[in-house]
């Protein structure tokens, strides 16, 4: 009845083997392995005293002090709908057969409790429409194929050898399976791939995304799938995938989930031995690990994972990972530590730590021999957290702030942006964090133009802003984050130009005003430079194009700012908010619209 979770490796390698979750289409049962539909009592629970109480036989012989806590598995099992492998439809007449006095479904399912007469007539109908919703054959395994060819090496989540053992009809394998094809989707080059069930032709990505996503939220709310080592995975996978202002908040909730699941199987305890077959757990660990810390910089949530509760030896476990992931879990540990200067109620604004460049950490992680596109996209994530390393006081000073945070946040910015001027969406592997880069990027060149007091680095700022938000346009049908900020960037660059265009008019009536007898208005100030921007502005586009057209802005003792010249009905104030606040990780971010 009483299962001992025991922090030494021995006990964790019999109740947590990874394999386990789907080495074979039907598992037996085993002693030493926490049932699905158990429940974990911690040590500090007080129904654990009251149980030993109850049960002294059951605990007899054991030391709390070397326990975390102990599974308490059920007395009575309620048959599973999902947990018998083959199609859907034995899987529904084996449940149906054995019917609970109280519900047919698992507990983990939202229909538990329910009557059990509503869910044999509604279960099967949902287990058979999440089942067939996903890409056909040829489809779905080109998209599979290009899962494991750019984005497994970067986030290993998935054990493929035990996934790849798996049976083609098993619910395990197919959900799964539908959350390969989710994240791929956002790779452009497979558009052409994202077909379900018996469509005729394929869908733009958010609606592909949708229907992809909907299925699996309803698969495993029903509890088709109860293995906890599955769920993470799922978990982790289905948060990659936000489409709408709502989906920000789901996204991070599936993180939470997989965190929890995590942490109730003890994969955050240290291990005293090193096992191989451990070595997966080690690695799924990694990935929440990382994905904790990504979402709480991208989504503005506070961390989960907490050094001070990890008993694994966080870096020998970094260290034993492949040399791209190692590199990628490396540029995290620095977004960690990032994380004190943006703590509400800290003064210290500046991180300790040595920041060692892109290329020290690649040759340190014996990285070099990683592929192009794999290390352009490390990179970028390198690039954002860069820029984060720098926190833009409260009060602006006259004084200049000299600290290199501030100087490396601004050469990252100008590596992304040279990034996106090359035109490398073909080149890099298209994860949540690079549109989130980007547009820290566009951030940086905002407050340039919005700060500085000098026209040409005011217009170099304005091209760099003009550059990150075409390359986010690019990423849009991808990422909705990604069309919100080149939205917005759009929106800013419009009124930018219409504020050049009242200069240009305000310049011609002024010099058509003055008399012909008496001092033309603007000699004083007029110059070479100045005509030639007018005469261009005759020819081009409002948009400022031209870093010289900024010389417009000279026509009167002191250079104009052009956001000065912005229309009242312009609400610039949520604009200055939206991009501040791009750049402070302790709210979360939420879009004007």
């Amino acid at each position: 009845m009483f299962r001992f979770v025991d922090t030494n490796a021995d006990s964790f390698k019999r109740r947590h083997r990874p394999q386990r979750a789907y080495a074979r289409a039907s598992p037996s049962p085993s002693q030493d392995a926490p049932d699905p539909d158990s429940r974990f009592i911690g040590n500090m629970n007080p129904e654990g005293v009251f149980l030993a109480a109850r049960n002294p036989p059951d605990f007899r012989g054991q030391s709390l002090d070397r326990n975390v806590g102990f599974w308490l598995a059920q007395k009575e099992k309620e048959p599973r709908l999902t947990n018998t492998p083959g199609v859907v439809e034995e899987a529904v007449a084996d449940a149906t057969s054995a019917t609970s006095a109280t519900s047919t479904a698992p507990p983990s399912s939202i229909f538990y409790g329910f009557d059990p007469a509503l869910q044999q007539a509604v279960l099967p109908l949902l287990q058979s429409h999440c089942l067939s919703t996903r890409p056909p054959e040829p489809h779905r395994d080109a998209l599979s194929s290009l899962y494991f060819q750019k984005f497994h090496p970067l986030f290993p989540i998935l054990d493929r050898t035990g996934f790849e053992s798996l049976a083609q009809d098993s619910p395990t394998r197919i959900l799964l399976e539908q959350c390969i094809c989710l994240v791929a989707s956002a790779d452009a080059s497979v558009a052409h791939h994202l077909l379900l069930a018996d469509d005729s032709q394929p869908s733009p990505r958010p609606e592909f995304g949708k229907r992809l996503f909907a299925a699996l939220r309803i698969a495993i709310g029903i509890g088709m799938i109860t293995s906890k080592i599955v769920l993470i995975q799922a978990f982790g996978l289905m948060s990659f995938f936000i489409q709408g202002r709502e989906s920000c908040d789901t996204s991070s909730l599936l993180i939470g989930h997989a965190t929890q699941h995590l942490q109730a199987l003890g994969l955050h305890i240290q291990t005293r031995e090193q096992h191989a077959e451990l070595d997966y757990a080690g690695t799924l660990f990694c990935c929440i690990w990382m994905l904790d810390k990504l979402n709480a910089t991208i989504q503005g949530r506070p961390v989960l994972m907490h050094e001070r509760d990890i008993g694994r030896p966080l870096q020998q476990c970094i260290d034993a990972q492949t040399p791209a992931f190692t590199l990628v879990l490396h540029i995290v540990q620095f977004l960690d530590r990032i994380f004190h200067i943006y703590r509400p109620n800290v003064d210290d604004k500046e991180i300790d730590s040595p920041f060692p460049s892109f290329e020290d950490l690649v040759i340190q992680c014996g990285a070099t021999y990683v592929s192009t596109n794999m290390l352009a996209t490390i990179e970028i994530l390198y690039h954002a957290v860069a820029i984060l390393s720098y926190r833009y006081p409260a009060n602006e000073s006259d004084h200049p702030d000299l600290r290199p945070s501030r100087t490396r946040q601004a050469l990252s910015a100008d590596r992304l942006t040279t990034l996106a001027g090359q035109g490398c969406l073909d080149q890099i592997v298209p994860f949540p964090f690079v549109p989130y880069a980007f547009s820290l990027a566009m951030t940086v060149a905002y407050r340039e133009m919005r700060t500085t007091k000098i026209p040409m680095c005011r217009a170099r700022a304005q091209t760099a802003f003009n550059t990150n938000c075409k390359f986010l346009k690019q990423l849009a049908s991808s990422f909705w984050s990604a069309a919100v900020m080149a939205e917005i960037g759009a929106l800013t660059l419009e009124e930018l130009g219409r504020a050049h265009s009242r200069v240009t008019d305000e310049y011609r009536r002024m010099q058509s005003a003055a008399q012909p007898g008496e001092p033309r208005a603007l000699a004083a100030t007029s110059d070479t430079a100045t005509i030639e921007a007018i005469e261009r502005s005759r020819q081009d586009p409002p948009l400022i194009q031209d870093p010289n057209a900024s010389d417009l802005l000279h026509i009167g003792a002191s250079p104009l700012d052009p956001f000065d010249l912005f229309d009242p009905n312009f609400d610039l104030s949520a604009m200055d908010a939206y991009f501040e606040g791009n750049l402070h990780l302790n709210a979360p971010l939420n879009p004007l619209y």
